[in-house]
Order: C-alpha cells, then structure tokens, then sequence
C-alpha cells in the first residue's frame, strides 16, 4: 500500500509540475501577442511617418523642378524602409517621378 501512496504523491506532483508549465506557457504566449501587436503598431506609425515624408519630399522637389543626389539617395532609402514594413506601391510612382528629376536646378531664363 506504500508503494500506491508513493506513487499517487508522484503523478500529483508531476500533474502539478505540467499545469504549471502549462500556466507559465500561456502566460509567455500572451505576453508575445501584446509585444507582436505594439511591434504592429509601432511598424504602421513608422510606416506612416514614411509615407509623409515621401510624400512631402515629392512635392517639395516636384515645385523646385530638380531633387539634389543626397536628397534623391534619402527618398530611396526612406522607399526601401517604406517597403520593407509593407508599404505598397502607390508611393512607388512618387518616387519614381523624384528618380527622373534632374539633380541640378535647370535656370530656363538664361538660356
């Protein structure tokens, strides 16, 4: 009969042990869903950062008629970044029309 109690103290502990594993477990999976929905949250405000930027370099260089090499390099990589988090391509053209602007302010009075 020693040998029964001996083993039924086992199971319960072992029972004990799962459940706690099991709690633990769960508790981890919550904590990883609350990071990966602030990681979310996080990547669409970048996203949408990128998105105005763009946007507002298109126009600023669209006005001034030309988009320097640095500033043309920044778009690109604000782009890439953009595109990395998901953005899709509607930006794309925007950045394009930047792409074949010239690099050097063209003064039309003077030639």
């Amino acid at each position: 009969m020693n040998w029964i109690n001996s083993m039924a103290y086992h199971i319960n502990a072992l029972y004990g042990i799962l459940v706690t594993i099991g709690g633990l477990v769960c508790f981890a999976i919550g904590i990883m869903r609350k990071i990966s929905h602030k990681m979310d949250t996080i990547g669409g405000g970048l996203q949408s950062v990128l998105r105005n930027d763009i946007h507002s370099a298109y126009h600023k260089h669209i006005d001034d008629g030309y988009c320097d090499l640095a500033s043309r390099d920044n778009v690109q990589k604000m782009y890439d970044y953009y595109k990395n988090l998901g953005g899709n391509g509607s930006v794309k053209k925007m950045v394009d029309e930047i792409k074949d602007l010239p690099t050097v302010k063209i003064d039309y009075q003077n030639h």
